[in-house]
């Protein structure tokens, strides 16, 4: 039944120098938007040949990323950058497409938006003012957002960037943190989760494993023990081979 309508965004490759500099240096190519597919189904089997495509927001002389939809179903967030000199903001638009809105404002790139159970949205956010140790461009880490009060707070206090977060079954924050203790710069984007109000940060896997990967764009896999992400290189589009993690190994 979930693969009957899914959620998606339509863009150009970012292509930046790092996976940390799409909001950079990245090439701005607008265009595109937020859309849904959705999928008939015939006697029990699917047939992707009939499916349709409805469009919730365009893109146009922008660019749109980073769609997730509430637990209701009933609103989608995603970041759109107007403009080349604009900045990334979250917006909110209802499931059929109306009420478009946007949700912050400010000279920060706020993207990555991950809904929460209790009515909150997390999301990755420039606001931490910072910089990474070893390259030019600002770092962005995981914030959260009230969209009934407005208020805005960080959730992680790192000065590196990170990355997509998405909930776990418990309630808590799974997401990509970068970090360099006693580590070279290159594959050390981790999977870590942290409860929603920014306690108890903890290192889920790929800390104390030499690799020659990242880890991003982590969701648990329903009814097991795995993590499905994506394999990422310190270089270039967070992009590459998909992964499933089995914690109990």
């Amino acid at each position: 039944a979930p693969l009957e309508r899914v959620l998606f965004v339509k863009r150009h490759p970012f292509e930046p120098s790092h996976i940390y500099t799409d909001y950079t240096d990245a090439p701005f190519r607008p265009g595109g938007g937020v859309c849904v597919l959705e999928v008939p189904r015939r006697g029990g089997r699917l047939e992707p040949g009939e499916a349709t495509i409805t469009t919730l927001f365009e893109s146009r002389d922008g660019v749109a990323r980073d769609p997730a939809a509430t637990f209701g179903l009933e609103k989608v967030y995603f970041g759109y950058r107007p403009s080349e000199d604009g900045y990334y903001h979250l917006m909110a638009v209802n499931a059929d497409g109306s009420g478009l809105a946007q949700v912050t404002d400010g000279p920060f790139h706020d993207f990555y938006p991950c809904p929460l159970p209790d009515g909150g949205v997390a999301f990755i956010s420039t606001r931490c003012t910072s910089r990474v140790f070893c390259f030019r461009g600002g770092s962005s880490v995981l914030f959260r957002l009230d969209p009934t009060t407005g208020e805005i707070r960080p959730i992680s206090h790192s000065s590196l960037s990170e990355w997509a977060p998405s909930v776990r079954r418990d309630g808590r924050i799974l997401w990509t943190r970068w970090e360099y203790m006693d580590k070279g710069a290159d594959f050390t984007q981790t999977l870590w989760s942290i409860r929603p109000d920014g306690t108890h940060p903890e290192i889920v896997f790929g800390n104390t494993i030499i690799q020659p990967n990242g880890y991003a764009c982590a969701r648990e896999v329903p009814g097991s023990t795995e993590i499905a992400c994506t394999l990422v290189s310190h270089f270039g589009d967070l992009n590459g081979p998909i992964a499933l993690i089995d914690l109990d190994r």
